[in-house]
């Protein structure tokens, strides 16, 4: 069985990358998906409306992106009009950047990973998230381990890594009473760049746009997004903080488990 369990350091976290908004939407509905995507637009975007806040946070300011990479997520990706087409503008624009992409695999296939493969020479990693549903949809876990064990051999440049995600998750919610943080939440410096230039602390910070049952913890949670557009003026403080104010009103830090509905549209 192909598996990776991704690690984080307590309160010692670095940022992972600039995660890139490309698709809101995705195949999956989970009840309690970070970025909210069951209740996102079905909105993609191009490369090039990245590239004037990606050229900020790459730009000769000091700051923590300089030396990261670019990873391309959502929502699903690959639900993208032209990902293909995404991946090599972006890594044309940054050629010095590493370019990765996120996926919950639910397009694998012999035939699709043999005409997908040659569209991936930009790419330097992708990273499968495993959902049952994308298991049972394949044909059950041997089948889906062939399809990864066919994706790194047609591409032996890429890093290909595999993530479970169990039945039960990580429930995350919002109260207006400040709460003490404790520990490191695990996606905390996962920065979401949306394409009008909203630079998110985390992907519950982005994903609370989607919800607007917790639109008064928006009001009170100013932290969870940098405006690039605005400049980088204050954007080392920002960027350096943590935790941020909305860390007070998340429970998603604390690791509370709860039943995950995980179904395909």
């Amino acid at each position: 069985m192909i598996n990776k369990k991704n690690t984080n350091d307590q309160w010692g976290i670095k940022s992972a990358g600039v995660h890139i908004i490309a698709v809101e939407n995705c195949t999956n509905s989970c009840e309690f998906c970070s970025t909210s995507a069951p209740f996102a637009g079905k909105q993609s975007y191009s490369a090039s409306s990245f590239f004037p806040w990606l050229d900020r946070l790459f730009g000769d300011t000091p700051n923590p992106f300089k030396d990261t990479y670019i990873a391309i997520t959502g929502g699903e990706p690959f639900l993208h009009d032209n990902i293909f087409l995404f991946i090599d503008e972006m890594k044309k624009r940054y050629p010095l950047k590493k370019v990765g992409v996120t996926t919950n695999f639910y397009w694998a296939s012999e035939t699709k990973i043999r005409d997908v493969a040659p569209l991936l020479k930009s790419l330097g990693d992708i990273l499968i998230s495993k959902y049952p549903s994308t298991v049972s949809r394949i044909g059950g876990e041997e089948k889906f381990d062939e399809l990864v064990l066919l994706l790194k051999y047609l591409c032996p440049h890429l890093d290909v890594e595999v993530t479970p995600m169990i039945n039960t998750f990580i429930k995350w919610d919002f109260h207006t009473d400040r709460q003490a943080v404790l520990n490191a939440c695990c996606t905390a410096f996962c920065y979401m760049l949306k394409a009008d230039g909203k630079l998110f602390r985390c992907s519950l910070a982005y994903g609370l746009a989607h919800r607007p049952e917790y639109g008064a913890i928006q009001d009170l949670t100013p932290e969870r997004y940098f405006d690039l557009s605005k400049g980088l003026d204050g954007f080392s403080e920002w960027s350096s903080k943590y935790p941020i104010d909305l860390c007070q009103h998340c429970t998603f830090w604390k690791h509370e488990f709860s039943v995950w509905k995980n179904f395909s549209e």
